[in-house]
């Protein structure tokens, strides 16, 4: 048998919201001036890797290997769909397409 119990628990009922922010700025300054493992550049949070990832993408974009845009291409033309990217002009090699 499997069982579950959640509890949802708004923290602004217990010590306002304001109190709760603060409380949560200083855990995570805490927890990141814990100084890094020995081999590990720094501590992060649960989380923090991803939004860095996501931040850099959208900066500069998602690399695309040739093989996957070759099986992209390949799909539009079966699929019967224009292909639009134009490889020379947005910098990309067709990498032979």
């Amino acid at each position: 048998m499997n069982n579950l119990l959640v509890m949802a628990l708004d923290p602004a009922r217990f010590a306002g919201s304001l109190t709760y922010g603060a409380f949560v700025e200083q855990l995570r300054d805490s927890i990141h001036s814990t100084g890094p493992r020995p081999g590990v550049s720094e501590v992060m949070l649960p989380g923090e890797p991803e939004a860095r990832e996501e931040d850099r993408a959208d900066r500069e974009g998602v690399p695309v290997s040739a093989e996957a845009l070759r099986a992209c291409r390949a799909l539009a033309q079966e699929l019967g769909v224009e292909w639009r990217l134009d490889l020379e002009e947005s910098g990309l090699s067709d990498g032979g397409m």
